[in-house]
């Protein structure tokens, strides 16, 4: 087994251990962006940095004090990706397969039981979408639903840029960062 796939392996199981050990609901996040006019590098850096605001502006709503010593047991854990169009039949939404080269993010997100949050996630995201797109920012649009089965299965779709060797796991985001890397 390679490297790239062991490691893949080791998301997978993680993701999986997560939903079943702690009862964390996985999502599925996909994150598209109005056209940047930048090279892929810059774009990539652009769209992790909106990643990581969409993360920090939802982590306010789910633990009232997100940057506190015990916080990090109810914040999310997602994993996020770069991810590139692949060639398929049918596209749903032909508009933003051009934009910025099909450059876009996909993640995996994990929500612990028992948090602030009065309603779904899905359902927050539907209620006020607002929060997070907003005019002045690259973000375009969040899809986000529930992965209903196979967690692990859905964690190696969304890296699987890595797989065909477009991103490396140098690439991969992993939100909450740890305390030692936001000093």
């Amino acid at each position: 087994m390679t490297n790239n796939k062991r490691t893949m392996h080791h998301y997978q199981q993680w993701v999986d251990e997560l939903v079943s050990d702690m009862g964390m609901t996985p999502y599925f996040m996909n994150f598209m962006f109005k056209e940047l006019n930048k090279s892929q590098t810059a774009s990539l850096a652009i769209m992790m940095r909106e990643v990581e605001r969409v993360y920090a502006t939802l982590a306010t709503r789910i633990v009232r004090n997100p940057s506190g010593r015990h916080a990090h047991r109810k914040l999310p854990i997602w994993i996020a990706c770069p991810d590139y169009p692949i060639y398929k039949r049918e596209r749903d939404n032909v508009s933003f397969q051009h934009l910025n080269e099909g450059l876009h993010v996909n993640s995996v997100s994990l929500f612990h039981p028992g948090t602030r949050m009065q309603t779904s996630i899905d359902d927050h995201f539907d209620e006020d979408p607002s929060l997070y797109v907003r005019p002045e920012t690259p973000l375009a649009r969040v899809h986000i639903r529930p992965i209903t089965e196979d967690a692990g299965n859905v964690a190696g779709y969304a890296l699987k840029s890595i797989k065909t060797g477009r991103s490396t796991f140098a690439d991969v985001l992993i939100l909450p960062k740890t305390r030692s890397e936001l000093l």
